[in-house]
């Protein structure tokens, strides 16, 4: 997975990603049929919150989500942590991704 970013005022992104996104392990989470895998943004606001509430953490933990209201669209709920290996140190920022709709590809 990668990561891009753009100005606070435009909409536009470069073509290439900023930053790579790793992989920690494992979820309980299942993708099956009606899963739809697509795009997800982060708005300032969101990332502003997660800044602020991470305490100068080393990592930025997605964690997918499914929510029926969501119609199929992953969602990723938001954590921070020192230690990637341990899920109970995980800390919630009450911050999740926006599904972006799909679109066509250029």
């Amino acid at each position: 997975m990668h990561g891009w970013t753009n100005d606070k005022d435009s909409s536009r992104f470069a073509t290439k990603p900023d930053f790579k996104l790793y992989n920690a392990g494992k979820t309980v989470f299942q993708i099956g049929n009606g899963t739809y895998l697509g795009t997800s943004v982060l708005y300032n606001s969101a990332i502003d919150t997660i800044l602020s509430s991470s305490n100068k953490s080393k990592f930025i933990v997605f964690i997918p989500r499914d929510p029926a209201s969501n119609n199929g669209q992953i969602i990723y709920d938001i954590h921070t942590t020192n230690d990637i290996n341990n899920f109970a140190v995980y800390a919630p920022t009450n911050t999740t991704t926006n599904p972006s709709p799909p679109r066509n590809s250029n």
